[in-house]
Parts: C-alpha cells; structure tokens; sequence
C-alpha cells in the first residue's frame, strides 16, 4: 500500500499510514516524560512490536501503528470486562492452523525415502498435533471452567499457633504465646527428639 494523504491538520500534511505514536500536546515536560514512559512500558506497544517484526515489510509499511495501538487497547480493555470473544477467535484459529501444519508435516513425512528424514519431519508433525490438542484443551477451558471444590486441611509436625482473627485480649491469659517463647518452645521440643 502506498502512502497516501490523509488529511490536512493546520496546514501540514498527514501521511496514512501514521508511524508516530502522538502524546498528548499541552503536557509539562514532567507529564509528557511520565506519558512516555507509560507508553514504552505498555503491554499494547510491546504487542505492537513484535507484531510489526513478525510480518513481510509490504505488511509492515501498511500498518497504521496508532490505530494498532488502538486495537490493541481495546481488546485489554473488553478482557478486562470479561469478553474473551477475541481470545477464543484466537485459539481457533491457532488450533487450525496448527492442524494445517501438522497434516503438511506429515505428508513430507511419508515422501522421505531415509529414515532419519522421515523421523524428524514426524516428530515435528506429532509436536504440532500436541500444540493443538492443548490449544483446544484451553479453549475448552475457557469456555467450560472446571468447578473447583476446596477443602482445608491443617497438618502439622509440631506446634503450632491460629488466631482466625481473633483479638488476644479475648483469650484467656495463658493460652496466649509470644512469637519467642513459641520458637524456644520448638527448639526444646527438636533437641530432645
């Protein structure tokens, strides 16, 4: 895609796609080195790296980087409401093309006439197939959380104190134990085993 003018904006031209990240115009220095900052240790713009690096160059010149950034914080944000739509297209669509290669592994396979050659394209064939059961395991996951029922167990192999929340003026006197007495106490109790 070739770079074309987008708009007008007080008499300079903005070229489309848009490479800068804009911060806020009118901050103080300190704000605008704070924003900075914010924006280089965000989540959204190390995504957006390593999205950029991953495609062909004719994909990276067509990237409008602050609309990805926009993207990228709006699915942040609908996770952080509970909607794991994108999550889940996601893990689909890893989980077919995870199936894509495995099948395509497994067909050189087959065509190697050396063991060696058959063995290692399979092993990386099998490898993929597992990738891809575990994805739809997680997807299933998602989906379907598992109940969790817990059940608390106290074990103990020696003394031991539990105050749930208990104020120590409400306890009678003796069976109030400071920290260091507690610790001689167990101390005396492992010399003598």
């Amino acid at each position: 895609m070739s770079k074309t003018k987008a708009k007008r904006i007080s008499g300079e031209t903005e070229e489309f796609p848009r490479k800068k990240i804009p911060l806020c115009s009118g901050l103080s220095n300190d704000e605008k080195g704070h924003a900075y900052a914010e924006l280089v240790n965000s989540p959204a713009l190390a995504a957006h790296r390593i999205v950029s690096m991953m495609q062909p160059q004719n994909v990276v010149e067509s990237i409008d980087t602050p609309g990805m950034l926009q993207v990228l914080r709006d699915d942040i944000v609908a996770i952080n409401q509970g909607d794991l739509s994108r999550p889940e297209a996601m893990l689909i669509s890893q989980a077919a093309a995870l199936q894509a290669l495995f099948v395509r592994l497994t067909e050189r396979a087959v065509q190697q006439k050396y063991i060696q050659n058959y063995e290692a394209l399979m092993r990386i064939a099998l490898r993929a197939q597992s990738q891809c059961r575990a994805t739809l395991e997680t997807l299933a996951t998602i989906k379907n959380p598992p109940a969790v029922f817990v059940k608390q167990t106290n074990v103990t192999s020696g003394p031991q104190q539990i105050n749930n929340n208990t104020a120590s003026h409400d306890l009678p006197k003796e069976t109030v134990i400071p920290q260091t007495q507690l610790s001689s106490f167990a101390i005396e109790k492992c010399l003598k085993t």
